[in-house]
């Protein structure tokens, strides 16, 4: 096709539903056309209503999900940093010598605001073979999170102490 020619377009046809608006009235078209326009083609009140509250349910839905998703990636971002952070205050416990442990707290600085460690080494008792808990200590590291420590991550560690001699 070249450019200057014109394609010829279709003639328009109005759907039955306008033709009716150019019918005269007192036949019987005509009155069709006033039923129509009486039923009319909207919303009623209750059907409004039926579709707010599908709306707001599954808005309820949405935001409940919303919610506990902020709530899961909390948790894991805690599970995640107290892990490192029990590795690295282990890790420092390690280097010292087992017979000079002893409770202890503290807070982890600047860096990591809000999380608290609690240390508490406790000699371990077994019944045999005898003298084997004169010699092992049991260290817990708590790391907690949070004013109402909501949080709480518990690594237990135990070290062994030889004699001395």
């Amino acid at each position: 096709m070249n450019r200057g020619t014109k394609v010829p377009r279709p003639e328009y046809q109005l759907p039955d539903r306008e033709k009716l608006l150019f019918k005269k009235p007192g036949t019987a078209v005509a009155n069709e056309e006033i039923l129509i326009k009486k039923i009319g083609y909207g919303f009623t009140l209750l059907e409004v209503m039926v579709a707010m509250s599908i709306i707001a349910i599954a808005l309820t839905a949405v935001l409940g999900l919303q919610s506990q998703s902020i709530s899961l990636a909390s948790e894991a971002k805690f599970s995640t940093t107290a892990s490192l952070l029990a590795k690295s205050k282990m890790a420092e416990i390690e280097a010292k010598e087992p017979e000079d442990l002893t409770d202890d707290s503290g807070d982890f600085g600047e860096d990591f605001p809000g999380y608290i460690w609690q240390l508490t080494v406790s000699d371990v008792m077994f019944d045999s073979p005898a003298n084997l808990f004169d010699h092992l200590k049991q260290v817990d590291l708590k790391i907690m999170w949070g004013e109402s420590e909501q949080y709480q991550y518990i690594l237990r560690l135990y070290c062994f102490a030889p004699e001395a001699g």
